[in-house]
């Protein structure tokens, strides 16, 4: 803690503590509380955890020390001990503004339990309507809920205390910039937002989490030399893993400082950060992302190595873990499936990743990410493991809302597509598309509502697919068809699908139709639908002999028509490309006007996304051939919340393609089906589209490419 912190923290002491002395009460508990909260406000979660934890044993009914607590708990990954701590304070003492606040402060970063939070925070207000900090948490409930003229109301209730108060200053600067967010047009609530954090910063210059706000918003700006101030700013007050993490990144943004003095300073401060805190999973974990973003593969590895070892409790030591499992998971997917030991070798580690998902108070969110790895190596395994199956089934149906798009759609298809586990599969889809449909209805912005209404589309499908492999051929047909009606370009393996099942029901004229309907929608060297090829010829000509040559035949003849097919949707298309400027990940800009006049290859990848890990081979493969041709740039859109993700998986990957960072850009053109890739026009007014995992990517580029160029 430096000068300055000491300082405040003194100063907050000696005014609880006369408080408490003209009271006549005991002002320990104040005391301890405060450093607690201090710590919150100052992003030091695991240390304000381990002091709650303490301090809990020592003023076990002290509900103002339990609230904090909670708020740390569940930011360092706790969340179920958070929980549980606020809900037995509520039972004890339901009038208790603090029990309420706790219960608040656990769940501010829960998605789906947004309403509970807003609830209990309304509560702990209305109990006392004038103590700052249960003003300041009804407001940051309100804001979390983009529920802003609820929050303006309360802002102006409280104006005067507001004004005095840097913490509440921070809550309705940031309030009005999310409004901003949703309003860009309306500047003054960007101006507003901006002058409440510099007001909070000028009230008390030794609030961390009035710099880190500040700073946070300008970095989303792309402003990374005044962010940078900023965040040096907070990392003097503040030695959390979380402002230093920030920290690294805005030092290595800056455009006014060159990169080797950039990533001396970083280097020096990961080491002290290390250095201060040797035992401390969250700073090694923080230390282990900050040299992987200076190209440091050994130091990253050696310090995951420190943590596991130290097999500390925590979200650090789960995140590890599960990090390690994606890089095996990655490097057996690479290998041919026939080769000796690969089988086993899938097996084994299929076994402890499902061990590692029982492991007692493992953070759901980090579990539910972690379940993309098991679902590779269920789909590279010929006999998918029940134990697995069970564990993810149970899994989604209990915390899939947390990461719904995780949850609810790749595992029901891959397990409707090797005919196993149909009922797991059905219950985890009436689930997912209750989640869906209730998005879809509930959104605010338009891209929201899209994203979950395909989402829902996406699941009808799946569902008649599930109830075709189960022998439910009329509710299968009636699905099947209903999800036909979306557009080819979305959802051509719906076609598949129907020919399967017509084909099973001998209903062959009708088959062939939807065959010729996929291969107009899909272009693939391993095309869905030559599976419905061979069973078509075997059951027309009751025969196997000559098959291959004539699916190869009619495969040629059936791909003549999806040229033709593909320019007609793209002269059809009437979809214009939304501008940008990006940066890139090598620190450069990348602006949509300077590339007019070119076939723009646009694909929209994260490292969280399994289907995009596997892609990138294609898209280097693709990227690697158009090298040299003149009128076809190829780029990349990374949408990983941490760079250092990014950097990671291209190295790994080995991929050279240019690679530009999200800022938001995605979400606002509407992308919300990772991976999502666009072949745009020269005009950049009209475009092709891809969503989803696409077998054979690169040559559906190639093909959709040469229907842009009109040949």
């Amino acid at each position: 803690m430096n000068h300055a912190r000491q300082l405040h923290a003194i100063a907050a002491m000696a005014l609880v503590g006369w408080i408490a002395a003209c009271a006549h009460v005991d002002s320990r508990p104040l005391q301890v509380a405060a450093g607690i909260r201090e710590q919150y406000f100052d992003r030091d979660y695991a240390a304000g955890y381990a002091a709650g934890r303490a301090a809990l044993q020592q003023f076990p009914d002290d509900d103002s020390i339990a609230a904090w607590f909670a708020g740390n708990a569940a930011r360092s990954g706790h969340l179920d001990e958070a929980v549980a701590v606020a809900q037995a304070r509520i039972a004890r003492n339901p009038s208790s503004g603090w029990a309420q606040f706790a219960k608040a402060t656990a769940l501010f970063h829960v998605d789906n339990r947004k309403p509970e939070c807003l609830e209990a925070a309304a509560a702990a207000y209305a109990l006392d309507p004038q103590r700052a900090n249960f003003i300041w948490g009804y407001a940051e409930a309100l804001r979390l809920q983009a529920k802003f003229e609820e929050a303006a109301a309360l802002f102006e209730r409280h104006d005067a205390l507001v004004e005095r108060n840097a913490n509440l200053l921070v809550v309705r600067g940031s309030t009005s910039y999310d409004q901003y967010t949703r309003s860009p047009k309306h500047m003054e609530l960007n101006t507003a937002a901006y002058e409440d954090f510099r007001a909070a910063e000028r009230l008390d210059p030794a609030n961390t989490h009035a710099y880190f706000a500040h700073a946070f918003f300008l970095t989303i700006e792309g402003r990374n030399e005044e962010a940078f101030v900023l965040w040096q700013a907070a990392a003097r007050l503040s030695n959390a893993p979380t402002i230093r993490g920030n920290y690294w990144g805005a030092a290595l943004a800056r455009g006014t400082v060159g990169a080797d003095e950039s990533k001396e300073l970083v280097r020096a401060d990961i080491e002290q950060l290390v250095q201060s805190r040797p035992t401390d999973p969250d700073a090694l974990f923080t230390a282990a992302g900050g040299l992987q973003m200076l190209g440091d593969e050994a130091g990253y590895r050696d310090l995951q190595d420190r943590i596991i070892a130290l097999n500390i409790p925590g979200r650090a030591l789960d995140q590890t873990k599960s990090q390690r499992f994606m890089d095996r998971t990655f490097k057996l997917a690479e290998r041919n499936p026939e080769e000796a030991g690969v089988r086993d070798a899938v097996k084994s580690l299929e076994s402890e990743i499902v061990d590692y998902l029982a492991t007692p108070g493992l953070d759901p969110g980090t579990a539910l990410m972690t379940t993309q790895w098991i679902v590779i190596l269920i789909d590279r395994s010929s006999e998918p493991s029940p134990r697995s199956i069970e564990a993810l089934t149970a899994l989604f149906l209990r915390h899939g809302d947390l990461e719904p798009w995780l949850a609810y759609l790749p595992l029901p298809k891959l397990l409707a597509d090797k005919g196993v586990a149909l009922d797991d599969a059905e219950k985890i889809l009436l689930k997912g598309k209750t989640w869906f449909a209730a998005k879809a209805a509930t959104a605010e912005q338009e891209q929201e509502r899209q994203s979950a209404g395909e989402s829902v589309q996406s699941i009808d499908e799946t569902l008649g697919w599930v109830w075709f492999k189960q022998g439910r051929h009329e509710a299968a047909e009636r699905q099947l068809a209903l999800a036909a009606k979306n557009p080819p370009a979305m959802n051509p393996v719906v076609f598949s699908h129907l020919a399967s099942l017509y084909l099973a029901t001998k209903q062959m004229d009708t088959g062939m139709l939807y065959i010729e309907r996929c291969f107009a929608a899909q272009w693939s060297q391993d095309n869905p639908c030559s599976g419905n090829l061979s069973a078509y010829y075997r059951e027309r000509f009751g025969r196997k002999e000559g098959e291959d040559v004539w699916v190869a035949a009619k495969t040629q003849e059936l791909q003549g028509g999806k040229a033709a097919a593909l320019t007609e949707r793209y002269q059809r298309s009437t979809k214009k490309l939304k501008p940008f400027e990006l940066e890139t990940l090598d620190g450069r800009k990348v602006k949509s006007a300077e590339l007019r006049g070119k076939i723009l290859v646009v694909s929209f990848w994260g490292a969280w996304c399994a289907a995009c890990m596997v892609e990138l081979p294609e898209l280097q493969a693709f990227a690697t051939r158009h090298a040299g041709v003149e009128d076809v740039v190829f780029l990349t859109i990374n949408n990983d919340k941490n760079v250092n993700d990014a950097r990671k998986a291209t190295v790994e990957k080995n991929v050279s393609f240019q690679v530009a960072l999200d800022d938001g850009y995605a979400a606002d053109a509407g992308v919300y089906a990772f991976p999502t890739t666009w072949i745009i026009g020269p005009t950049q007014d009209r475009r092709l589209e891809l969503r989803g995992l696409t077998p054979n990517l690169s040559h559906e580029l190639e093909a959709m490419v040469a229907a842009v160029r009109g040949r």
